[in-house]
Formats: structure tokens, sequence, C-alpha cells
């Protein structure tokens, strides 16, 4: 629905057009001219869509935030390293990305008026074993219930629901957390 009131308010050029959250994003092809600023390449992690909610525009095709650039507020971001941009991540899709233009560095962050997927990798399988990896180093110093135990250890998905229901219970008798929200707060 979004998608057609956009198409209605913005007509759609023959290279295509999505519209952005802070300010508007357009496609506007192979990036080929001069740049402004110069091109850096990193990492952005998305979910099934961008952070607006749009289609992940296709490997190679230049995307254009029309705006302010502004890091952590509006443009379009990257990380110089994977594991920075896992800090940001809202999904498992990761991406090597190229950002063209004028720029404007913040940390680890680079945002700018021009980004392109290079490569996506779909990290599920090892964000899930990085998380089992972490929380094997720390069974030593608690008494995980069994099933939470052999999931960590094991990876076997048909555990990962049990272990999910027993960790609210696990939290409770470390951190005396009587009422569930509280569980649950106490476990996160």
């Amino acid at each position: 629905m979004f998608r057609f009131l956009a198409d209605l308010l913005f007509p759609v050029p023959p290279d295509g057009f999505v519209h952005g959250g802070n300010g508007r994003i357009e496609v506007v092809g192979d990036g080929s001219g001069p740049s402004t600023c110069g091109r850096f390449q990193g990492y952005h992690f998305t979910g099934s869509t961008l952070r607006n909610g749009m289609a992940i525009p296709p490997i190679g095709v230049w995307i254009r935030h029309i705006g302010e650039i502004r890091a952590g507020q509006s443009g379009l971001h990257m990380s110089e390293h994977p594991f920075d941009a896992l800090e940001y991540a809202r999904g498992p899709l990761l991406h090597r990305v190229e950002i063209h233009g004028e720029v404007e560095r913040c940390d680890k962050r680079v945002v700018g008026r021009r980004r392109r997927i290079l490569e996506t990798i779909d990290m599920s399988p090892i964000l899930w074993a990085f998380a089992r990896w972490n929380a094997a180093a720390v069974l030593d110093i608690w008494s995980a219930p069994a099933v939470v135990r052999e999931f960590i250890l094991t990876g076997n998905e048909s555990l990962r629901k049990k272990s999910w229901d027993a960790i609210p219970s696990a939290a409770a008798r470390y951190l005396d957390v009587s009422d569930p929200a509280g569980q649950w707060s106490a476990a996160w």
C-alpha cells in the first residue's frame, strides 16, 4: 500500500525509485561519474527489507539519499568492520557495501549520500553459532538447565524452543525474580 502511495506522489523513473525514512532514497543506476568526497567500502546488516521497509536493492545498483546526511539519523550507513555493523543489525543479512560521494564519519560508522551492495550473505547460521559459542564460554559459572546446555553445545534445532522456554525459570533461580515479566527482564 505504501509503495502504491509513494508511486502516486513521486513518479517512478525507468530505473526505479523508493521513498526513504528521513528524506528520499532513489535508485540512480551504476554510479559512474565523479565522486565529491571519495568511496568507502564497509558492511551493513539488514533484515529482508531496508530499515524503512522498502525492498533491498539488487547487487550493484546505487541508491541515493536525498536530504540531510547525519550519522545515526539520516543517510545511508555502513560500518568499517562486520563486527561493528553487528551492533546496528536489524536482521541477519550482511552486505558488503560501497558508499560514494558526500560522507560523514562518526566513530566506526560512515554515513553517505550514495550506497550500493557489492555482496550479500545470510549470516543466520554463523550468528547462531557465535551466540552459542559465547554462551558456552559461561556455562561453567551457572547451572544451566540440561536442555539449554545441550542446545548451546550441539546447536540441535529441535531443542531451541525447549531451551528458550527453560530460561525464565533458570534466571529466577539466580536473581530471585518472582513475576514472569521480571523473569524475562532478568534473562535479558
